[in-house]
C-alpha cells in the first residue's frame, strides 16, 4: 500500500474550494502577507507555514460560505486569536487507518523522543516540559493526516497569538 503525499492532498482539496470559492486565493495571500510581515511566518522555526494558512483559510470559508473578502478577512483574525486551542483545526474528519494517521498522543510521545535525546542536565529538562506540548494542532486532510504545527512551542504559540490580535 502506497502512502499519498498529505501536502498532494491539501493542495487537491484547496483546488477545489478554490474552484468553488474563488475568494480563498485573495484571502490567503492577504494571510500570508501579514504573517510575513508580522514575522510568525515560518513552519521549521515554530511558526505558521503555508499548509497551516492553507487550512485556516479553507475552514474560515467552510464556517462562512457566502462571506465577502474583507468580512472574512476580518473574521480570520477574531476567529483564530480566540480559538480554544485544545481542540485541532481540521478540515475533514480523521481517518481510522491504524497508526499512520494523526494522534494527540503518538505526537506528544514523538516530541518527547525528539528532545529527550537532547538533554544534559536536570534544569533543562525542566525547560523542555515546554517544548513537548502540542500548543497549536492543525491537521492536513487526506491520509496520512499530519500536524502542521508540530514545532510549535510555548514561545511561538505566544507569538503567534500576539500577531493574530495585533491583526484584530
Amino acid at each position: 500500500m502506497s502512502l499519498a503525499d498529505p501536502g498532494e492532498s491539501l493542495d487537491i482539496r484547496i483546488q477545489y474550494l478554490n474552484r468553488k470559492f474563488p475568494k480563498i486565493s485573495t484571502l490567503f495571500v492577504f494571510e500570508l502577507s501579514h504573517s510575513t510581515c508580522n514575522f510568525i511566518y515560518g513552519g521549521k522555526y515554530g511558526f505558521l507555514n503555508g499548509s497551516s494558512l492553507s487550512i485556516l483559510t479553507a475552514k474560515l470559508i467552510l464556517l462562512f460560505p457566502s462571506g465577502s473578502v474583507s468580512f472574512l478577512m476580518e473574521k480570520f483574525f477574531f476567529v483564530y486569536s480566540n480559538w480554544n486551542w485544545k481542540y485541532p483545526i481540521k478540515i475533514e474528519k480523521l481517518t481510522k487507518f491504524g497508526s499512520q494517521g494523526w494522534n494527540y498522543n503518538l505526537d506528544i510521545k514523538s516530541k518527547n523522543n525528539l528532545y529527550k535525546n537532547n538533554v544534559e542536565e536536570i534544569n533543562k529538562k525542566r525547560k523542555l516540559k515546554y517544548l513537548i506540548l502540542m500548543f497549536m494542532t492543525i491537521i492536513t486532510p487526506g491520509y496520512p493526516e499530519q500536524n502542521t504545527m508540530f514545532n510549535v512551542n510555548l514561545s511561538t504559540f505566544e507569538i503567534i497569538q500576539r500577531g493574530l490580535i495585533k491583526g484584530k
